[in-house]
């Protein structure tokens, strides 16, 4: 089994995890996207899907800076770092790192 394996159970356990109080989730399409808001409010509900934000990150996200700065927890769907390129796995990892450690 691969990391970019899908019904592991891995987004389920990381939706079950999320704080109630606010974050951002990473994922690397729009149909992912989707999908990961849809299961927050299914297993967390109304409130907490509302408390966080899912985004598609992508370069030229990165140079927009969607990921700086943020004052919640970002956490990264399994699949994201498989799909996307190695400079923008760098970044994200390093902007993911910076970040959580302000929370």
């Amino acid at each position: 089994m691969t990391t970019t394996d899908r019904g592991t159970g891995q987004t389920l356990a990381m939706i079950k995890a999320l704080p109630a109080t606010g974050s951002v989730v990473v994922v690397h399409n729009s149909g992912l996207r989707e999908y990961v808001k849809q299961m927050i409010h299914d297993v967390r509900g109304a409130d907490v899907l509302k408390a966080t934000t899912v985004i598609i990150c992508n370069r030229s996200d990165l140079a927009r800076g969607y990921l700086t700065g943020r004052r919640v927890p970002v956490i990264v769907d399994h699949v994201f770092y498989a799909a996307v390129p190695p400079t923008v796995e760098a970044s994200v990892r390093q902007l993911v790192r910076d970040c959580n450690v302000m929370v």
